[in-house]
């Protein structure tokens, strides 16, 4: 069959038009942008903070903490008739050790709050005793033997806690990053702020 030049011309020109069209509509269409994940926060930072001396401080996180620090060793020592240092701060349920460093016989009263009763032992010269104390709050620290022998102990629940030297400057390390409730006492007033913990370095004013 014979076709007429002109119909063959109208068949090649529709085959270019649909060509044309399939290979426009497919060059425009492009892979879908790929979302941003939200990524969870493990970062750590420094807290560098300014209290008066004398106070505690702590750092309860208001997000669960996985990871939190071993409790930092804890003592107080009898050297020259005195208890040293006069205040310590730890975590609740941890060991405490008394030690005696001078050769003369001592011992150590704890009582808890206004005046519960905790123990009460001889410390022979060089010798020490270890008692676990369980409770959130204060611990007074006293000496019968030698009356004028006096020491605080104040722990907490929070995974950072510290005893704020005379100078007034503390710092905790190495703290996750995250939301914290900054508890504890100045000058007997209780603490109760919030604060942020981000970047490398957070700073902390109390009062």
């Amino acid at each position: 069959m014979i076709f007429p030049m002109r119909s063959i011309l109208a068949i090649v020109s529709s085959c270019l038009l649909v060509s044309a069209g399939c290979s426009s509509s497919s060059g425009s269409v492009e892979p879908p942008a790929e979302t941003a994940r939200p990524t969870a926060t493990t970062g750590h930072a420094t807290v560098i903070g300014q209290a008066p001396g004398g106070s505690v401080v702590a750092l309860e996180p208001l997000f669960p903490l996985d990871d939190a620090p071993p409790p930092k060793l804890l003592y107080i020592d009898q050297s020259g008739q005195m208890f040293i240092p006069g205040l310590i701060a730890g975590r609740a349920g941890q060991d405490v050790e008394f030690r005696s460093s001078e050769d003369i016989l001592h011992n150590v009263r704890v009582d808890y709050g206004a005046g519960e009763p905790i123990f009460n032992v001889a410390t022979p010269p060089w010798g020490k005793y270890v008692h676990k104390l369980e409770r959130p709050g204060f611990y007074n620290v006293s000496c019968d033997i030698h009356t004028t022998m006096r020491a605080t102990i104040y722990l907490s629940d929070a995974p950072y806690v510290m005893a704020v030297p005379d100078n007034g400057e503390f710092v905790f390390q190495n703290v996750r990053h995250g939301a914290y409730k900054v508890s504890g006492y100045i000058q007997g007033n209780p603490i109760d702020k919030k604060i942020e913990v981000t970047g490398s370095e957070t700073t902390l004013q109390l009062p």
